[in-house]
């Protein structure tokens, strides 16, 4: 995968993982949720559905940053919890599924989880993917592969492209 940032349709909304049903005891949560951490499928052959190392701590400070009216979980039933250490220099963040009006706040939580909690230096190496849902419930996945430096610019594609879906209000006379 090239540096930088990539975008594409994508069919792991939250609909995707509901119907997937590997959360059973937390659906309705889940539903309801604005922010969703999703994991790997089939992960090398290996395992069903794993995480990526951290993925507990990047939970725990997203809920405690979140503005109180967002809601987040994670898509997966406790007792089938699994995280994967990849050994490399690369900070990786498990996949984020997000409503349009989050989407903002997510993106400026994990610029300051990379600095704050990671520590990220500003040559180091980031992967992050997130998965945003629109106003007619279509999935745009950005993926961000670069240095830690330049996470800012996800902020900016994800604030144009919210920017687009959002409506604008229409001043009366």
């Amino acid at each position: 995968m090239s540096k930088g940032i990539t975008i594409e349709e994508s069919i792991k909304t939250k609909s995707y993982w509901l119907k997937n049903e590997i959360s059973q005891s937390n659906l309705s949560n889940i539903e309801a949720s604005d922010i969703l951490i999703v994991p790997f499928e089939a992960f090398r052959d290996k395992s069903e559905f794993v995480f990526h190392q951290g993925t507990a701590t990047l939970f725990s400070y997203l809920k405690s940053h979140l503005e109180n009216d967002l809601t987040i979980d994670i898509c997966i039933d406790d007792d089938q919890y699994q995280e994967i250490v990849l050994h490399s220099q690369t900070h990786r963040i498990s996949e984020i599924v997000v409503t349009l009006l989050a989407a903002p706040l997510l993106v400026n939580l994990l610029s300051s989880y990379i600095d704050d909690q990671i520590k990220a230096e500003p040559k180091d190496d980031v992967e992050a993917s997130i998965i945003i849902e629109d106003n007619q419930c279509r999935g745009f996945q950005f993926n961000y592969r670069g240095e830690a430096k330049d996470f800012n610019q996800l902020s900016d594609a994800v604030g144009e492209f919210v920017k687009k879906c959002t409506p604008q209000s229409k001043n009366k006379k």
